[in-house]
């Protein structure tokens, strides 16, 4: 009953009308199985009433995974450089939203020396919003070229007294204002990654109607994020480098609801078996192949 009584309390869910995940659920059955295995073992319990409850299965949902080909269409389809280097950071960085959005002209969290972005906890000062990474989990992500090339002509156009990298002159008075309105009535907690701006992931799906994206998966921002974790898979990268870069806490997380089999990958891996077996009838002395056997002069 305990676990079948869990609610959503976040205001944001609770506007959406989201039901707890299969993945929440796990979570209470998990920590509640433990406290009370202590307390068995503590005598304080003969039993554990937690104990025989099986895990409820978490089901991936259908995502659409953008193409480079299908993510360049939607850049040139954009004509903002600011939203483009937005999308740009997502797609060439896996970074969240939430952690795109709140990045700051300040020499560390893009840092163009090194060539990296770096995304970690950020104190409330007076003016600027604090900025809390997922899982308190800090980490730093190296730049294709190709995203700096964009980032550096934004830096170069960025108007003077905006902070944000992604927010415009006109919207930065009112993100200050509304911050420090929590401030002074001591809600500063309220605060979210996602206040920075607005209507972000509305513009996104106008802008892939615009060029020409027609899915009957879920496309959303978020598909920018998961297709960067698809192209690295897609083009070798380990599992483990993807999990550091993607900043999970859990490998599971990565393979689970970020990687796809696609149709691509499938056909890669049965030409690999070809090329196995080829090398291995070639050491053996065991038939030739087709393409061998012709190239062999007579």
């Amino acid at each position: 009953m305990f676990i079948a009584t869990r609610e959503i309390i976040h205001p944001d869910h609770k506007r959406k009308h989201k039901d707890l995940s299969a993945g929440a659920r796990n979570r209470y059955l998990s920590c509640a199985h433990t406290i009370f295995t202590a307390a068995v073992d503590w005598e304080y319990f003969k039993k554990n009433p937690f104990s025989g409850i099986p895990e409820t299965k978490s089901v991936p949902k259908a995502w659409h995974f953008i193409t480079p080909i299908e993510f360049k269409t939607v850049l040139f389809t954009t004509s903002e450089r600011r939203i483009q280097a937005l999308y740009g950071v997502m797609y060439g960085a896996g970074l969240r939203y939430g952690e795109a959005i709140n990045l700051l002209w300040n020499g560390k969290d893009i840092d163009f020396e090194r060539s990296r972005i770096n995304i970690e906890k950020r104190p409330a000062t007076r003016n600027i919003p604090p900025f809390l990474v997922k899982d308190y989990e800090k980490r730093s992500i190296p730049m294709p070229q190709w995203v700096q090339n964009i980032l550096l002509k934004l830096h170069a156009e960025a108007p003077e007294g905006c902070p944000f990298a992604f927010v415009s002159l006109q919207r930065w008075p009112r993100l200050r204002k509304k911050w420090q309105k929590l401030l002074k009535g001591a809600n500063s907690n309220k605060w979210e990654n996602h206040m920075v701006a607005n209507n972000v992931l509305r513009n996104f799906r106008a802008t892939c109607c615009r060029a020409g994206i027609k899915v009957d998966e879920s496309l959303t921002l978020h598909c920018l994020r998961k297709s960067y974790a698809q192209n690295l898979a897609d083009n070798g990268t380990p599992i483990s480098t993807l999990k550091s870069l993607m900043g999970h806490s859990d490998i599971q997380t990565t393979s689970k609801f970020y990687l796809q089999s696609t149709d691509a990958n499938e056909e890669r891996a049965c030409k690999a078996l070809d090329r196995i077996m080829e090398v291995l009838e070639t050491d053996t002395g065991a038939p030739q192949t087709q393409k061998e056997r012709e190239a062999k002069p007579s």
